[in-house]
């Protein structure tokens, strides 16, 4: 077995390289069911919703009535497909360890934020089933260059107003100011109308787009 764990119906959940396995406690009675890679940690929510991490096959929904799961992968918004450590914080977040940083995946949003070394990390790299919660409620990750604690709650969304500037105006591939156009005594009104009312000419706008850049924590 590669993962065990108790869930609060009694029963033991088991991984091994390929499968999962449930086991009832009286009766001995095993299920087995076929996954498809490595189950390297399993996690019951507070929701009582059963997750999978897995060895390059992402992050796994498992439904124990159906006996089927969805898979989350990196083309949702994880840093990587191998999941090794699984934990919850108060708000229902699942924060996730892998081999390219940690992650915590908004279940209610379904959102994934990842972090990396730009964020202050031992190593993008962290180690099978080195991670707890610890008395004071602090996560404990551990990885090849030592390990990160922290306050999951401490960790803030990101909120950032975004601004859009209006850098260039072309009509028919010349800009407003080569083509000698004249829109300075224009209002927005009369140059939506010159749009509207000229549509065989090609319009082109160029915007930039403001990000600030965090530095390096």
């Amino acid at each position: 077995m590669q993962s065990l764990t108790e869930t609060s119906d009694g029963k033991l959940w088991g991984g091994n390289y390929t499968s999962l396995f449930s086991i009832e406690k009286s009766t001995k009675k095993i299920k087995k069911t076929f996954i498809g890679n490595t189950v390297r940690c399993i996690h019951e929510d507070k929701d009582k919703n059963l997750w999978l991490g897995t060895q390059e096959g992402g992050l796994l929904l498992f439904d124990r009535k159906r006996n089927k799961f969805k898979r989350l992968t990196t083309d949702d918004g994880l840093p990587s497909n191998t999941i090794l450590r699984l934990l919850e914080d108060k708000e229902g977040n699942l924060w996730m360890s892998t081999y390219n940083g940690v992650c915590r995946f908004d279940k209610k949003q379904q959102t994934f934020r990842n972090f990396s070394v730009n964020d202050g990390l031992q190593s993008n790299q962290f180690s099978f089933n080195a991670g707890v919660e610890l008395s004071t409620g602090e996560f404990l990750f551990g990885g090849i260059n030592g390990f990160n604690i922290f306050f999951p709650e401490a960790i803030k969304g990101f909120n950032q107003k975004n601004n859009l500037l209006l850098s260039d105006f072309s009509v028919n591939n010349q800009s407003i100011e080569e083509s000698k156009v004249e829109v300075s005594e224009t209002d927005s009104g009369n140059l939506k109308k010159l749009v509207s009312i000229t549509i065989k000419r090609l319009y082109r706008l160029n915007l930039l787009h403001l990000i600030t850049i965090m530095p390096t924590r």
